[in-house]
């Protein structure tokens, strides 16, 4: 290993310390999604768990927006959401201490495709309106 790379070991290793520890213990129904996708990527935990929740939410819910969402809040809110959980972005914050990384690949791209499913529906005009009709909106 290189300076550089033991460097991003150990900071991977505090931000495991002082975030993710501290709540391994906290029931998964009162976790975070982006908490319980740290359990995921370190303890190899609640992954299906995740997604369900995720698919349970609206599409609204899944990009933490209202009903009353403008075009530009949606778009904000999306690449928001890319950036947390695009696959490729998976290892450029921590690319260290996966307990089981091609789990953790298969959670995150399927959380993408949820997430990307919602953006492709309400930032269609048409398709919103229909969702929105399903909504009771």
């Amino acid at each position: 290993m290189t300076d550089g790379e033991v460097n991003e070991l150990d900071r991977e290793v505090r931000f495991i310390n002082s975030t993710v520890e501290p709540l391994r213990d906290k029931p998964r129904e009162l976790k975070t999604d982006i908490e319980l996708a740290n359990d995921v990527r370190y303890y190899n935990k609640y992954g299906d768990f995740l997604i369900n929740r995720i698919q349970k939410k609206t599409y609204y819910e899944r990009l933490g927006l209202t009903v009353y969402a403008t075009e530009a809040d949606i778009k904000s809110a999306y690449r928001a959401m890319a950036l947390q959980w695009h696959p490729d972005n998976t290892k450029k914050s921590f690319k260290f201490c996966f307990a089981n990384e091609n789990a953790y690949q298969r959670v995150v791209s399927e959380v993408f495709y949820l997430i990307d499913e919602a953006y492709r529906t309400i930032s269609n005009f048409e398709r919103r309106k229909f969702y929105d009709k399903g909504l009771g909106i």
